[in-house]
């Protein structure tokens, strides 16, 4: 079964990289987390890892065009509103994902 979560509120961006801790830490499985920028997409990863105390490029990883840290242990992936759109043109469903958070 596929969850997706949708967020799109400017007043929750301080808690946006909280919800993906918290859905990591219930094992919700492989969790993908949009981001509208390249470097808003590796900084959070970064901190999230630095708040969970995970090692960088494990669990919890980011990609963007032409670099990513992903590895086949990432639970937590941040990456592009494009690299999303273009895994949904590969695979429409999403199915690689347990958890979609759309920015």
């Amino acid at each position: 079964m596929h969850r997706r979560i949708l967020s799109s509120s400017a007043r929750i961006e301080c808690i946006l990289n909280q919800v993906p801790q918290y859905l990591l830490e219930a094992n919700f499985g492989r969790i993908a987390c949009t981001q509208p920028r390249r470097i808003a997409a590796t900084a959070l990863a970064r901190r999230v890892a630095f708040e969970t105390l995970d090692e960088y490029g494990s669990s919890i990883a980011y990609q963007i065009r032409f670099e990513r840290t992903r590895t086949l242990r990432t639970r937590l992936l941040f990456l592009t509103e494009g690299l999303l759109l273009r895994q949904m043109q590969i695979d429409a469903d999403l199915l690689q994902h347990n958890v979609s958070i759309f920015r």
